[in-house]
Parts: C-alpha cells; structure tokens; sequence
C-alpha cells in the first residue's frame, strides 16, 4: 500500500487531518493515545515530527486506533524480522498513557522539536514516561505529491531497478487516481522499459490468481 511505501522509501506518513473533528471535545483523551503511540515507537527508534501530532490530534480515538494497527506492523517490518520490541505499553489499545502524564510527555516534545533535547532541569526519575534522550528517526508528514514523484522517477529511470522498485511501481499503478497523467509529465508510456517490467509483473499475477481459482 501507499502507506507502507512512503514510509519505508522518506520515513513519511501519508495521513490527512479529519476536518470533521477539529474541536476539543474529548482533546485530552486523543492526547494520551497520541502520547501513548509515541512512547510505543520510540521502542521502535521512532518518533512523530510536530506536524503529524498536529494531524493526529485531529483524529477520533477509533481512528487513532486504526492507525496504531497500521503503523507498528510496517515499522516493525522496516527493522527487520529479528526486531525486539518491547512497548511501554503492550496493551494499547486498552491500557494508554495517564493523561496528567500524556500531557508531560507531548510539552517535552514541543521543548525538543524547537530545541532538540529536552527540559534541561527535569531529573530523571520525573521524566518517565517522557521521551527518552536516544537517537530516534522523525517521522514527518507525507503527501501523494511526493508519491507521484517517486513513481515519475521509478518510471522514467534509464537504467534497470530493483525488484523492489518493480513492486512499488506496480502498487503505485494501482493505487494513484489518474495514473496516465503522470506517466506523460514523466514523458514515459507502458512501452517504456521500466514499465514493460511492471506490466509483465501484473500479467503474472493475474495469472496466477486465475489459474488458483479454475
């Protein structure tokens, strides 16, 4: 999916603000299970940038919740098979961050993405659950502009690509509205060489599911 895609290629979340839901109802509980998703990626070496908490406080909890699910298996899956994780909170969805504490851990976060480190006079012991100071990869805001460049490069590429690039091509042509428009900016057709690969990839597929369905 998309999703995976951009996270795995730019470290970038494709997510969209629920414009519906940008009032304060119920702000203090989204806090606790946004501050709760991040303590359980930093496990991971992950963290939000302030622009994703900015768009994930615009989700209802249910949504929040999808998105957990979501996220820690790709994440998991950028580490590899081999990965220990061992979340703060191994529960969540049922067991989250108190919301005192939700509130502490989110305000050190804006201390470090202004400053990049933390509250310089909180003692230790008063920093749990807050961030802890290790070197973590920011994950920032995505968009499908930035996936319809990736797909423009795959696409127009003069030499030959990874089989994982033929993979990513071949959900970008399932997945992105208006697939034509952006193989003629990128000056390609499907008789180009890279994506003669992907239509080959696609045949056999369908292929393969048709014959395991006769």
């Amino acid at each position: 999916m998309l999703f995976e895609l951009l996270l795995r290629r730019k470290n970038k979340l494709l997510i969209e603000e629920n414009f519906e839901n940008e009032k304060e109802e119920n702000e203090k509980e989204r806090v606790a299970y946004i501050a709760s998703i991040m303590k359980n990626i930093e496990a991971l070496g992950y963290t939000f940038s302030r622009e994703v908490v900015k768009v994930l406080k615009t989700f209802e909890v249910e949504q929040l919740k999808a998105f957990y699910l979501k996220l820690i298996p790709a994440l998991k899956k950028q580490k590899g098979a081999d990965v220990s994780y061992h979340p703060m909170y191994p529960n969540f969805p049922q067991s989250v961050m108190e919301e005192k504490e939700a509130t502490l851990y989110i305000n050190a976060m804006i201390h470090y993405w202004s400053y990049g480190k933390l509250y310089p006079n909180i003692r230790k012991e008063e920093r749990l659950p807050l961030f802890e100071e290790t070197k973590v990869t920011v994950l920032s805001l995505g968009t499908m502009d930035e996936i319809t460049e990736i797909f423009q490069q795959l696409a127009g590429a003069n030499t030959s690509i990874s089989k994982q690039d033929q993979e990513d091509l071949s959900v970008m042509f399932k997945r992105i509205p208006n697939i034509e428009k952006y193989m003629q900016e990128a000056g390609v057709s499907a008789g180009d060489s890279q994506l003669k690969v992907t239509f080959t990839i696609e045949r056999t597929m369908y292929d393969a599911s048709s014959f395991a369905q006769s």
